[in-house]
């Protein structure tokens, strides 16, 4: 035991890493791809990135022109993206379903891959002036790649997209140092590492949660409440008959409340519509009163005859006007007989 942890001790942790960082480089573009994994935009482009990425960390070595200390921040940057894609499988397609389930998280993890395959392609290359035939077609299989992952961010976020892809081409049209470069980089694998706590317990979509578990919400209708009472009332009865049954009282309901609406409706209407209307049937019935004929039998008045005075003059009656409707209320009026104006409000003193 005490030998294997002085052999532990005697190891340089710095040779391990730069075996480790070797070996890594040392993986094919194929080694990445799991030929039995559902891949897709993510994993294409994850596999695409750190295989460019690790082709142009072999080349920076033999570029004099690069400063040490900005060609380890690139080294580091490149570290970090493949400890974060062999970690979780990325480029190997082991967190597909999650990525299919989470809108936000796909977003986030493509917005900067895509960043990172950018400055890749069209920041770090063209400063470096790296021409390969290999860096040149890797560089290709990376440029297809982002543009299959803008269309799924323009489904994810439909314009937002486009203005992000606006904002990196302006950002790219001057590529700046290669310290910037760097600095770039290592941003992008930060954000990428810090999505650690998001892939372990990540928050699906409730869309989509709903399509995972196979069944749709119920769908309620009104008449349901008619029907389920029935039911309740009567537990032998059939689901069709007390649907049928729950239908038909509902329609009745409607009917009802259509009928209360518009009796509500009539009382509302202002008074003067009202008088207008009595007057009318009033007048109507005043017009169907005859011998018998037209009358309802639910009519109660009563129709009198008109009262006609006679009076003796000379040996012969004679027929008495009536007195006028204003003379009983104390009213004078003119006499039609001598011309003068008296004060009469009983028919005797009329005669």
């Amino acid at each position: 035991m005490e030998e294997l942890l002085q052999s532990r001790d005697a190891r340089d942790p710095i040779q391990n890493t730069r075996e480790w960082q070797a070996q890594q480089l040392s993986i094919q573009p194929g080694d990445y791809i799991d030929a039995a994994a559902e891949c897709n935009e993510i994993t294409h482009l994850s596999a695409n990135i750190l295989t460019l990425f690790k082709e142009i960390v072999l080349s920076l070595p033999k570029l004099t022109q690069i400063p040490n200390d900005a060609r380890i921040n690139v080294e580091r940057s490149c570290s970090a993206l493949i400890l974060w894609s062999d970690g979780y499988g990325i480029a190997q397609g082991r967190l597909n379903d999650t990525f299919n389930k989470s809108r936000k998280l796909r977003h986030t993890a493509i917005k900067s891959l895509l960043h990172i395959g950018r400055i890749l392609t069209e920041r770090l290359v063209p400063l470096t002036e790296i021409s390969s035939e290999k860096l040149q077609l890797l560089c290709s299989c990376v440029e297809s790649s982002i543009e299959e992952a803008n269309g799924v961010m323009n489904e994810d976020s439909g314009h937002q997209s486009d203005d992000s892809s606006s904002d990196a081409e302006s950002a790219f049209s001057d590529g700046g140092d290669i310290y910037e470069i760097a600095e770039d980089l290592r941003t992008d694998t930060r954000v990428l590492s810090g999505l650690d706590p998001l892939l372990k317990c990540p928050i699906f979509d409730l869309r989509h949660e709903e399509g995972i578990e196979g069944h749709a919400p119920p769908t309620w209708s009104p008449e349901q409440s008619f029907s389920d009472k029935i039911q309740h009332r009567f537990p032998c009865a059939g689901a069709a008959l007390a649907s049928r049954l729950g239908s038909t009282n509902y329609e009745r309901y409607l009917r009802c409340q259509a009928d209360r609406d518009a009796h509500r409706g009539e009382e509302a209407q202002p008074a003067a519509n009202r008088r207008g209307q009595d007057a009318f049937w009033k007048k109507a019935r005043y017009r169907l009163r005859g011998p018998g004929i037209g009358i309802s039998p639910l009519e109660q008045t009563r129709i009198y005859p008109e009262t006609v005075m006679m009076s003796k003059y000379d040996g012969q009656s004679v027929r008495i006007p009536q007195l006028p409707k204003d003379a009983k209320t104390g009213l004078p009026f003119p006499c039609i007989a001598c011309g003068r104006t008296v004060v009469i409000i009983n028919n005797a003193d009329w005669k």
